[in-house]
């Protein structure tokens, strides 16, 4: 059986993969999904843990040892805290929800001077979303200095803090994922 968290992140999967389809005579051109945000924000913090965990960096600010994450984030990642105000997930995609349709997921661990892990990129899916531990104030101002990283985003990006809702358009299809937070 799988995990809450694991289960969210299989529904962003789906509507995903929904999304992708194209659309069939006599077939609804508009579907969604209810989708549990901070579980989802939980399965992309827990995976980023334990991917990272043999990189040399601490994970958070608050770490004091390489390899290990911070207790606050260990207990989020638990669903026994949540992340503070404006940190956790975000959206970082093209302003239209227009995607490309990609199988699986690609972290990009940010660093923060190179001293320890501040959050992440994300792409799943084809689409990109961001992990931020703490104040996300420098990471963005940084983020739409640069016009994005455009290794995961080609193009203009819209970014957005826990969205009520998330709406994919390709293949004459929309796809809306409604996120509970």
């Amino acid at each position: 059986m799988l995990s809450e968290t694991d289960m969210a992140a299989s529904a962003v999967s789906q509507a995903f993969r929904q999304a992708a389809l194209p659309v069939d005579a006599g077939a609804s051109s508009a579907v969604d999904f209810s989708v549990d945000g901070r579980s989802f924000e939980r399965w992309a913090l827990k995976t980023l843990i334990n991917i990272c965990t043999e990189d040399g960096h601490r994970i958070g600010r608050d770490s004091n040892t390489p390899n290990v994450p911070a207790p606050s984030l260990v207990r989020v990642a638990f669903g026994l805290r949540r992340f503070p105000w404006r940190a956790g997930m975000y959206i970082v995609g093209p302003p239209r929800g227009e995607f490309e349709h990609a199988t699986g997921f690609t972290f990009a661990p940010l660093l923060h001077k190179d001293d320890y892990i501040e959050g992440t990129l994300l792409k799943f899916c084809g689409f990109v979303f961001a992990i931020v531990f703490d104040d996300p104030g420098q990471w963005l101002r940084s983020f739409n200095i640069l016009g994005g990283n455009r290794a995961f985003s080609p193009g203009p990006i819209d970014v957005s803090w826990h969205p009520a809702d998330l709406k994919l358009m390709r293949n004459e299809r929309i796809v809306t994922i409604n996120f509970q937070w």
